[in-house]
């Protein structure tokens, strides 16, 4: 009988931590640590997973290259029919 995932014994519980800014990608894997009645101890590090990428749902959101003030200006348009204000004060040449 095949034991589920959940249940098997050598099973591993990570924790990824994954950030992306414009042209940078950085994931982070920190296991889990229990404790002997299973309640949460801390985070451990992980030494035998290397990762170059990611590929999933939430990996590379970020469009590849810098909007252009077109596509700003339509996105500012866009957000102003619906309503969305900006929280952040307006600058010179910022469109808010």
């Amino acid at each position: 009988m095949d034991t589920p995932p959940s249940e098997a014994l050598e099973r591993k519980e990570l924790v990824v931590l994954m950030g992306e800014a414009a042209g940078v990608q950085k994931q982070k894997l920190l296991p889990i640590i229990r404790t002997d009645a299973g309640g949460f101890f801390g985070f451990g590090e992980l030494k035998e997973l290397e990762v170059a990428s990611f590929k999933g749902r939430f990996a590379e959101i970020l469009p590849p290259k810098p909007p252009t003030e077109k596509q700003r200006a339509d996105a500012a348009v866009f957000l102003d029919v619906l309503g969305v204000k900006s929280a952040l004060p307006a600058r010179p040449g910022r469109i808010s």
